[in-house]
């Protein structure tokens, strides 16, 4: 449950950083966890339809977290709070800056690993095809691993070697 106080705090300041966010009020009325879920979504919804930019902060923050699951109402609150909170800052939900050093990289890299299996194909792709048989990111530099959290985050890898045989079920060729 998102505490009151904070929630209504935050609402304020969305409702004047983000044009179409709504009016604040209707979330006091929300007493309960669905309602407050159900807000949410539909504040994430508004600013998606604010435009291509909106949409793609999103899909974004999405990605970076590990999702390939681009609906709001199947994300806990929590989740969608925090993109909020990052677009309300002034770009904070897309922003380049979010890993200023090779620690929160390191960490970035590993987050989006443990997010799938398909995520750690797309790493071990990503390191193979950079020419490298090492997997574990604290052995590459930062410069290696931006490139893999821009190219994870704008949805531009691919699984390095995999190929399916039409049934769905895919294999190491």
């Amino acid at each position: 449950r998102v505490c009151r106080r904070s929630r209504n705090d935050l609402l304020v300041v969305l409702a004047a950083a983000m044009p179409g966010f709504g009016d604040p009020s209707a979330a006091r009325a929300a007493g309960n966890d669905s309602g407050d879920h159900d807000f949410l979504v539909d504040r994430v919804k508004a600013y998606q339809r604010s435009g291509q930019q909106a949409k793609e902060q999103w899909w974004a923050y999405c990605r970076r977290r590990g999702s390939s699951d681009f609906d709001p109402k199947r994300h806990e609150a929590k989740f969608l709070l925090g993109f909020l909170q990052g677009a309300s800052g002034g770009g904070g939900a897309g922003s380049s800056e979010e890993y200023p050093d090779k620690t929160a990289l390191v960490t970035r890299v590993k987050e989006i690993q443990r997010g799938s299996v398909e995520n750690r194909r797309l790493w071990h792709g990503w390191c193979m095809k950079q020419g490298s048989a090492d997997y574990d990111p604290q052995r590459h530099d930062d410069v290696f691993l931006r490139g893999f959290v821009a190219a994870f985050d704008a949805g531009s890898l691919q699984p390095y070697g995999v190929v399916t045989d039409g049934t769905g079920a895919g294999g190491v060729g």
